[in-house]
């Protein structure tokens, strides 16, 4: 869950009421075994590509190596880090005894293998449509009709009749995010309330820089914020063009601004609280007009080290406006 549909999944699921991701452990096992797998052939080509470095320089950096337990530990602070959009569901001993029964009869999802599995996985749905719409994603053949279909095998179609409980199907992600509609992830209520929050805390970041030349910030004339999907569905990261009114408190009557100010910037938005962190300056340009005899433009173009704050993150593609 760490890519451009991942993000906006998480981020369709937020926006949905009483939504979650839910992932049944016996499935939360599988991911751990296939992360390990992936974990030691990255490590094993990694090691390859070093060799053939240090036989074209004569030295190569190290690799860096991780353990089992590493990848564990990952997959726990990603499962933490994500709990405001998702739910480990343990299996019970009910599903258990029913999905061994579903073998035993040859009941689908069972098919060659992974027969046990996919039953525990199935029982756990069945258990949580009893509270929650279910939406389940998968692309295993057993749950379907047939290979070409997307409709559910007609013996588990009964069973969830019988339970007067409602399970839709997907084959992938985007089939399901197509099914509830072509909405942004992020509305545009909260973008607006996004480009003040923005525009205040740019507004105080630049007035000492101002100060220093003389000028005032007093209004926002124009903001620019593009919203970007982050792999934390509770935050998002944006990057504002901005242009300010900087005034000089001597002639705050003027009819004309003596100058402007032009900024971009990035930060990291808290969804919850719009808190505004880790806020860079990446430019501030000041076009100053001179106050005497014709007019001229000053270009006062400067970005200091202390304007920058925070460290600026290179946040997804997948965007929002």
């Amino acid at each position: 869950l760490r890519h451009e549909l991942a993000a906006a999944l998480l981020f369709a699921i937020r926006s949905r009421e009483g939504a979650f991701l839910a992932l049944p452990e016996v499935v939360k096992g599988e991911v751990r075994k296939h992360l390990v797998e992936k974990c030691r052939a990255a490590q094993d080509r990694l090691k390859g590509a070093s060799g053939e470095l240090r036989q074209i320089f004569g030295t190569a950096q190290e690799v860096e190596s991780h353990q089992d337990e590493d990848v564990d530990e990952a997959l726990d602070e990603r499962i933490a880090e994500l709990k405001s959009a998702l739910r480990v569901v343990e299996h019970s001993d009910a599903d258990l005894l029913s999905a061994a029964q579903m073998v035993m009869a040859y009941d689908p999802p069972n098919q060659a293998s992974q027969q046990y599995r996919d039953s525990v996985i199935w029982q756990t749905v069945l258990r949580l449509a009893q509270e929650h719409e279910v939406f389940l994603v998968t692309n295993d053949g057993g749950f379907y009709a047939s290979k070409s279909s997307s409709e559910l095998h007609p013996i588990l179609t009964d069973q969830i009749s019988a339970l007067k409980v409602q399970v839709s199907l997907f084959r992938n992600v985007e089939a399901l995010l197509s099914s509830w509609g072509n909405e942004p992830p992020v509305s545009q209520e909260l973008i607006d309330e996004i480009n003040d929050r923005i525009a205040e805390a740019v507004a105080n970041a630049i007035k000492d820089s101002a100060s220093d030349k003389g000028f005032v910030v007093r209004d926002c004339l124009d903001n620019s914020t593009t919203v970007y999907l982050t792999e934390n569905p509770d935050r998002l990261a944006v990057s504002s063009d901005l242009e300010y009114e900087l005034i000089d408190p001597e002639f705050s009557d003027a009819f004309e601004p003596p100058a402007i100010a032009t900024v971009s910037a990035t930060a990291a938005v808290d969804i919850d609280e719009l808190d505004i962190d880790d806020l860079s300056l990446e430019r501030l340009h000041i076009d100053a007009i001179t106050p005497h005899g014709d007019l001229k433009i000053a270009h006062i173009r400067y970005v200091r080290s202390s304007d920058r704050i925070g460290i600026s993150s290179r946040p997804y593609s997948l965007r929002t406006k």
